[in-house]
């Protein structure tokens, strides 16, 4: 049984960095329904993407007795990979405490693809991500270089899944 984490169709969410600009929600997104955008411009930094902290904490381990044996997800838009290295979920319960699943730019295909990523292959910043209390979410990508940009990057639908939902 999947988990919605987050539909990314509501303006709640915040630039991640300095390089992440117009941050916002669109209509037109895979299947008409509305995504989250954001821009990567600037040059300081390599990445640029969004972020934002849950009213109610997200408690994924009510629903999978092991959440690391399953994938998280989320679907990704963006016009050209020229630039990007790779994009990146971070689920936690602060911006200093999280777990971060990347996919390279060798999987992800110019124009939508979804991201699914076996939830043990992560990377943990502080103490990692507490399943019960899932409270900050970033998503964005990684670039080749602190001048690349692009714009309109949309994000819509971050859940976990079980392995069976993913054909695994």
């Amino acid at each position: 049984m999947s988990r919605l984490i987050d539909s990314c169709t509501q303006d709640n969410w915040t630039a991640l960095n300095v390089d992440s600009t117009n941050v916002g929600v669109e209509a037109g997104g895979w299947g008409g329904k509305s995504v989250l955008t954001f821009d990567k411009e600037g040059t300081t930094l390599t990445a640029g993407g969004v972020y934002k902290l849950l009213a109610q904490k997200a408690e994924i381990n009510a629903n999978h007795t092991n959440p690391y044996a399953n994938y998280v997800c989320w679907l990704l838009n963006a016009s050209a990979l020229t630039d990007i290295a790779s994009t990146f979920l971070r689920l936690g319960t602060s911006a200093s405490n999280y777990n971060e699943w990347t996919e390279a730019d060798s999987v992800l295909t110019a124009g939508g693809c979804a991201c699914m990523v076996l939830a043990a292959t992560c990377t943990r910043t502080g103490t990692g991500c507490d399943w019960s209390a899932i409270k900050y979410i970033a998503v964005g990508v990684n670039v080749d270089a602190t001048g690349s940009t692009l714009a309109n990057i949309q994000v819509e639908k971050i859940q976990i899944m079980e392995a069976g939902e993913v054909g695994a």
